[in-house]
């Protein structure tokens, strides 16, 4: 069952989200264009309604610094690749 419902100018968000990507993924679903939406007009905007707080989850804290982390098997590829001789 999918945690989001999109209609063309409406991301309604049903659950809590625990991934990052999926959260930005299902965000990105909303930005998508949308010729000739309503009367041939084109989808200008959207709007996001939260009902669970992922918005909040995903907040980044003031002053703590993110990183750019690399995916688990991507490491132990570069692990592996570093350790031969």
């Amino acid at each position: 069952m999918r945690p989001w419902l999109a209609l063309p100018p409406l991301l309604w968000f049903f659950k809590k989200v625990m991934s990052k990507a999926k959260f930005w993924q299902m965000i990105g679903r909303g930005t998508r264009l949308c010729q000739g939406l309503l009367d041939g007009e084109d989808k200008t905007k959207f709007y996001i309604f939260d009902l669970c707080g992922n918005f909040e989850f995903f907040r980044m804290k003031k002053g703590k610094a993110t990183a750019n982390q690399m995916p688990l098997q991507s490491a132990i590829f570069y692990l592996k690749a570093q350790t031969k001789d």
